[in-house]
């Protein structure tokens, strides 16, 4: 299958980026101590604070569109021309503030480490995804 879009191409990407890491971990959870647990719930539910601005926004209310939009940034039914595009929400949990609160809680507390390292993960990927956005663009 050729991908003739890079915007197609972008969006399997980030999905695939985000599901290889949860995917991954998840695999190691049989070897590993219990904390990986925590680890890949930190790189996973960060994202839960796509929901609330989506359905803020656009009205979202069915939870397969809440799905199809967290994990490829667009919208089921909304034409390229919508005036609401582009496709872009409040998520107070992407922020400075949020890894830098969690850095400070992962040093003062042991058991937040793995959690604190997925969310990193996660940022670290969302990073990746800004930067091929913009190569691409």
């Amino acid at each position: 299958m050729t991908l003739k879009s890079p915007t197609i191409s972008i969006l399997l990407m980030r999905t695939a980026d985000h599901a290889a890491a949860g995917f991954i971990a998840a695999s190691l959870l049989p070897f590993t101590r219990q904390e990986s647990v925590e680890f890949v719930a930190g790189s996973v539910f960060i994202d839960l604070d796509h929901y609330p601005g989506a359905i803020k926004k656009y009205g979202i209310r069915n939870p397969i569109d809440g799905c199809v939009f967290a994990l490829t940034g667009n919208l089921p039914g909304l034409a390229a021309d919508d005036p609401r595009r582009p496709i872009e929400v409040d998520r107070p949990l992407h922020r400075i503030e949020t890894a830098i609160g969690l850095g400070l809680v992962a040093l003062l507390i042991r058991r937040a480490r793995p959690a604190a390292l997925g969310v990193l993960l996660h940022f670290a990927l969302d990073v990746l995804d800004i930067v091929t956005d913009r190569r691409t663009a």
